[in-house]
């Protein structure tokens, strides 16, 4: 994937991710377990995510939890999140109820996108915010790419540390810091 950090929508890394998908839309683009999705099929469940959360008002400046377990539909999920111009909490379905209740209230995010069989789970500790599945997909309709309303100083994502203090973090990662390590990565390690 090429990546440039001078593109129309500021928004490098949905821009790279898109060109990459119209280079090679049959190639595979994740692998996981027996599932595998191609460029373009990931591009088309990712744009439905995207329709979902800005339906419900998600874009930039909100955050969204991703409760997943592995999975291509969490590959799906934060594609989503990008493409919809927010920023993603990962947030790892192994922890205790606790720990993603304090996430919850430090984060502050504005939903939890979760995968079918942790819904449940995720009930008691989210918060207030809504949690949301992934829209279903049978192939109908095309969301095409939304339009990035996110600029490459806003955040990409926060990840929690364990916290020097007991408690756990928040570390933010903007979009244009993302970018610049992946073209570091590409002239590097081609």
């Amino acid at each position: 994937m090429a990546f440039e950090t001078n593109n129309d929508s500021g928004d490098c890394i949905k821009a790279a991710f898109e060109a990459q998908v119209r280079r090679t839309p049959e190639a595979p683009a994740v692998y996981c377990g027996e599932a595998t999705l191609s460029y373009a099929q990931l591009n088309a469940r990712a744009n439905a995510c995207a329709a979902l959360l800005r339906a419900r008002g998600l874009g930039r400046g909100s955050y969204v939890g991703l409760g997943f377990e592995r999975s291509v539909d969490m590959l799906v999920a934060l594609w989503g999140v990008v493409k919809a111009g927010a920023a993603y909490i990962p947030v790892d379905p192994a922890y205790p109820e606790a720990r993603i209740a304090h996430m919850a209230s430090a984060a502050l995010w504005t939903a939890l996108l979760a995968g079918p069989a942790l819904l449940e789970k995720y009930q008691a500790a989210a918060g207030s915010a809504p949690i949301l599945s992934l829209p279903a997909t049978d192939g109908q309709f095309q969301h095409p790419d939304p339009v990035s309303n996110a600029g490459p100083d806003d955040p990409l994502y926060a990840i929690f540390t364990s916290g020097s203090t007991g408690q756990p973090k928040a570390a933010t990662v903007f979009r244009s810091g993302f970018a610049n390590l992946l073209q570091w990565y590409e002239a590097t390690f081609s």
